[in-house]
């Protein structure tokens, strides 16, 4: 494994959350997002922030760079192939989509990037392509996963960040963090 293309995709990636937290951050100072963990009217349920979620403090910044990192691997040495290219691209974009209407519709609890019903924050803006983009490579790395492509240390590293991100989604749903709106 190439670490100096790790320390790369780990700046790069830590650069990426950081943008969503100073997103997240603006959106506060603009007035556009309750106070963190304000009870959220008509409910029970807290307002939640980037940094509440299991899934972005620690599954982005440490899951998701070992994923991405396999994926550049494969990009380096040309085994993502040209229709592996759409699929990503593909996905990533439909993705992205189905990510932002899941959270657009009336029962989605309020947060960080969808602070009102129908609403987007800025955010919420900046962490769609981070979304999309991110998902696409996990499917290209289990694509090629499969097919014994994504070998060695990569393969390893790869699937230690898939593992310790399924672990962090986990966290997310049994804390309550994924939970639909409800009302009281």
């Amino acid at each position: 494994m190439n670490w100096s293309v790790f320390y790369l995709v780990a700046l790069l990636n830590t650069l990426f959350c950081l943008s969503q937290y100073l997103a997240e951050q603006l959106d506060k100072k603009r007035g556009n997002l309750p106070s963190r963990k304000s009870i959220i009217s008509s409910s029970k349920q807290k307002f939640l922030y980037w940094e509440d979620f299991y899934t972005q403090t620690y599954g982005d910044l440490f899951g998701l760079v070992w994923i991405t990192n396999g994926f550049i691997h494969l990009a380096i040495k040309g085994e993502i192939t040209n229709l592996e290219w759409v699929i990503f691209i593909a996905f990533s974009i439909i993705l992205a989509t189905i990510f932002a209407w899941m959270n657009l519709r009336p029962s989605h609890k309020p947060d960080w990037g969808y602070p009102q019903k129908g609403k987007i924050s800025l955010g919420g803006i900046s962490h769609l392509p981070y979304f999309g983009i991110l998902s696409g490579m996990a499917l290209i790395c289990f694509i090629n996963i499969i097919s014994g492509d994504l070998r060695g240390a990569p393969l390893w590293a790869t699937l230690a960040g898939g593992l310790f991100y399924i672990i962090m989604t986990v966290a997310d749903i049994k804390s309550g963090n994924f939970d639909e709106f409800k009302t009281v």
